[in-house]
């Protein structure tokens, strides 16, 4: 279904082939995974680290019943982009569309906007681990129709502590702006655990459903093939840029 008044395809299609240009002069060897929502995480809930120099692009697929926007009425496309230009701070961006749900004004699928940020408090040392703060959809509007749909909770803290090149992370979400989809409203939690350099095993659990997935990269490349909630099949690709290259 043709959706009215999509500018992020050109800016994605944009993107992509600047990307692939400074390839061979930035290659990106930051490889921590993205969550199925673009920020630095596990499959749906976030770690405390930073993807400190990297800037990734996302396109995740979450079927009805699994994505927050017009949840049970329709598939969700996500496209994301984050940067991690300080190492004390992550920013993204998502464009959230779900082609089978007819807007009320156009009659055509609707879209959303997504903002957000985490901001890292402590590093990590060898019997502390690293903690972060986020604030994700805020409930404010950018542009005259766009609505944030808070595909996580508003307010969320974290901390994550290293086993190896394998992570665990435990943290607590706060709907505090009364989000209509808050996501992360409570306990949650994340491991993943590496097979090799390139995969890695993949658990989380958002507050209400537990998953499991596998994420594999090669080259910036990047990709995670999950089950979400009741084994509900979702996916993500990506592509890391890295920004520190020496």
């Amino acid at each position: 279904m043709k959706i009215k008044k999509i500018h992020f395809l050109n800016v994605s299609l944009f993107t992509t082939v600047l990307s692939l240009f400074f390839h061979t002069i930035l290659y990106a060897d930051n490889n921590s995974p993205a969550s199925l929502y673009g920020y630095h995480g596990y499959l749906t809930t976030p770690s405390a680290y930073i993807a400190d120099g990297s800037w990734r692009f996302h396109y995740s697929y979450l079927p009805k019943g699994a994505g927050p926007f017009h949840k049970g009425k329709s598939d969700n496309w996500i496209f994301t982009s984050s940067l991690g230009l300080f190492p004390f701070m992550e920013c993204f961006f998502s464009v959230y569309v779900s082609p089978e749900h007819e807007w009320e004004v156009s009659g055509r699928g609707d879209t959303t906007r997504s903002p957000g940020v985490k901001i890292k408090l402590f590093n990590e040392k060898k019997n502390i681990p690293a903690v972060s703060v986020g604030v994700f959809d805020p409930k404010v509007g950018l542009g005259d129709k766009s609505r944030s749909i808070a595909n996580v909770s508003s307010i969320f803290i974290v901390g994550s502590k290293k086993v190896g090149r394998s992570s665990i992370s435990i943290g607590y979400g706060f709907n505090a702006f009364k989000s209509t989809h808050a996501r992360l409203s409570d306990v949650f939690g994340g491991i993943d655990v590496y097979f090799s350099h390139f995969l890695s095993l993949m658990v989380d659990y958002d507050g209400e459903n537990l998953n499991e997935g596998l994420y594999a990269h090669w080259k910036g490349l990047n990709m995670s093939i999950a089950y979400v909630g009741e084994s509900i099949p979702a996916y993500r690709i990506g592509y890391n840029l890295n920004l520190n290259h020496r």
